[in-house]
């Protein structure tokens, strides 16, 4: 017999988006979380009576009407989405420009630029595959301005924390797919902690089960197929085993195959584990990780009057920022303000605070030197990066290996971004589920 219908590797925001959803099918689940606490970096930490975000800033890509919001509503959690007021802002040539609605974007564009722009969405619209592949910074640059060519780059930055060259063209219309079908931002009341309270609440009352500092060594083997979990209790030191019927890894494809390869049952055709681990080859996959870099500032003065994005197109590092508080003022202390600065990392943690330091001087001036606080820096890199996989590189096929299904932020779909892509990785994993039948032990 089993121990559990289903074990979840990580407690992050898809393993506890499928450990609901399994509670909800009336399955016995078991949460192993190696953190002291759940949510990874999708929940929040008080401090200073602001909620630091962990990860995510605080923000539902896609809003009331995408995937995560769609996939909490199924589980019975409605969370109260503050959408933007405004459809964006730009900060450009010293000044910072709100657009209330998309047409207000004409006033930024020159006659030309409004063309290139029409063209660009009319081409990426009807053109879904190029006949040689693509950066979609290289097939977008001699079709635009370099203003207009920024402005895309500084959403790719903000939003999916890689480059315009780092973005394939297909990748790339898929996402300016995702943002037409499903809308623009909503930030939660409660910010990313309530959503993960609200999850982690509810497999309690499920009856599922949630082991924090438990930390995975190995995924446990028999032939083809998953069976279980050896794990080590990371406050005792005590080592222990687990079985069950499905196993889902929310720790990435790279670190799911380095589970596959401590198995003390090894499955033979994964050996040896240099070779490539055929027929499930991108487990193993060295593509890069997306990086970045991240300050939480407090203010005594609001330093955006709106709840929206603000790109940043003439700073030299900060891709975009959002006054959090705006929207949900428990988010900071009474009477003060909670802004969220967003820039892709170069790896050295110190000059990327430089150089947020300097864009915050350079847009705030002296309103940042007099009334603003830096509490805390962020740094995404390693093991604890902002995807485990760039957008596009994500794993997209089932896994070979019957009782074992991967969710995150490594296996993202096409064109669905940050937690969007987190909550449509569950969906497709069911669906996986659904179709394979894997036998009582």
């Amino acid at each position: 017999m089993n121990d559990y219908d289903a074990v979840i590797v990580g407690g992050g925001l898809g393993g506890l988006l499928m450990a609901a959803q399994l509670i909800r099918r009336g399955e016995r689940v078991l949460v192993l979380e190696r953190r002291a606490l759940p949510g990874g970096r999708f929940t929040g930490v008080m401090y200073q009576g602001a909620q630091l975000s962990t990860g995510a800033l605080h923000l539902f890509p896609h809003g009331a009407r995408g995937p995560l919001a769609q996939m909490l509503g199924e589980l019975g959690i409605a969370p109260d989405l503050i959408p933007s007021d405004i459809f964006a802002a730009f900060h450009l040539d010293g000044h910072e420009f709100v657009c209330r609605h998309a047409r207000d974007m004409l006033h930024l564009l020159t006659p030309g630029e409004r063309i290139q722009a029409f063209t660009v969405l009319l081409r990426s619209w009807i053109t879904p595959q190029l006949r040689r592949p693509q950066s979609f910074g290289t097939w977008l640059r001699p079709r635009v301005s370099p203003r207009l060519y920024l402005l895309y780059e500084r959403f790719a930055e903000f939003a999916l924390s890689i480059t315009l060259e780092d973005l394939s063209y297909e990748e790339g219309r898929a996402v300016i797919q995702a943002i037409f079908d499903f809308g623009m931002p909503g930030i939660p009341r409660g910010g990313c902690l309530g959503v993960t309270t609200a999850l982690v609440d509810l497999i309690a009352a499920g009856g599922g089960e949630l082991q924090t500092q438990a930390e995975a060594q190995a995924l446990l083997t028999t032939g083809r197929r998953v069976t279980g979990v050896r794990f080590v209790d990371r406050r005792t030191g005590q080592t222990a085993t687990v079985t069950a019927r499905r196993v889902i890894t929310d720790c990435g494809p790279q670190a799911t195959a380095a589970l596959l390869a401590a198995s003390e049952i090894y499955p033979p055709f994964l050996h040896p584990p240099h070779e490539s681990l055929s027929p499930y080859p991108q487990l193993g996959s060295t593509n890069r990780e997306a990086r970045g870099f991240k300050l939480h500032v407090l203010s005594d003065v609001p330093l955006l009057s709106h709840r929206g994005i603000l790109f940043c197109l003439d700073t030299r590092r900060i891709a975009g920022l959002v006054q959090v508080s705006n929207a949900d003022p428990s988010l900071a202390p009474a009477g003060k303000h909670l802004i969220i600065t967003y820039q892709i990392s170069a790896g050295d943690a110190r000059r990327e605070r430089e150089l947020a330091l300097a864009d915050l001087h350079f847009l705030f001036g002296e309103r940042f030197e007099r009334h603003c606080t830096i509490l805390h820096a962020g740094q995404f890199t390693g093991s604890w990066p902002v995807n485990r996989a760039i957008q596009g590189q994500d794993l997209r096929q089932p896994p070979a290996l019957a009782g074992l299904y991967l969710v995150g932020d490594g296996c993202k779909p096409a064109g669905i971004m940050m937690a969007e892509g987190v909550a449509s990785s569950v969906a497709i994993a069911l669906e996986h589920m659904q179709r394979q039948t894997i036998p009582e032990a």
